[in-house]
């Protein structure tokens, strides 16, 4: 295993056919809103794109449980990161939202 390289989890998923009130729900309960945690934090996670986030391994229970009580098959693909650019990302990710997710 390569030392310099952190291995996550990639979930993509599709809010297509779910009511805007279901989509803007799951929305705020992933991401957080009104001062709320969302399951993304929890979950040590980041959004990385419209419908893509990226966990650690060791949150994949918590990911899958949450999007099953959604109703949603997210397509779940496991990927490698060099560490700096992970570094990278959780930068973005505390000035883009302006909090981090420890």
């Amino acid at each position: 295993m390569d030392n310099n390289k952190e291995t996550l989890l990639l979930y993509s998923y599709d809010l297509k056919g779910l009511p805007s009130i279901k989509k803007q729900s799951l929305t705020h309960a992933l991401y957080g809103s009104g001062g709320r945690r969302g399951v993304i934090i929890e979950a040590k996670g980041y959004r990385i794109g419209r419908n893509n986030i990226l966990i650690p391994l060791d949150k994949e229970k918590l990911l899958d449980e949450f999007f099953e009580t959604w109703g949603l098959k997210p397509l779940k693909i496991m990927i490698q990161i060099e560490r700096k650019d992970l570094i990278k990302l959780k930068k973005y990710w505390e000035m883009k939202n302006g909090r981090s997710n420890k």
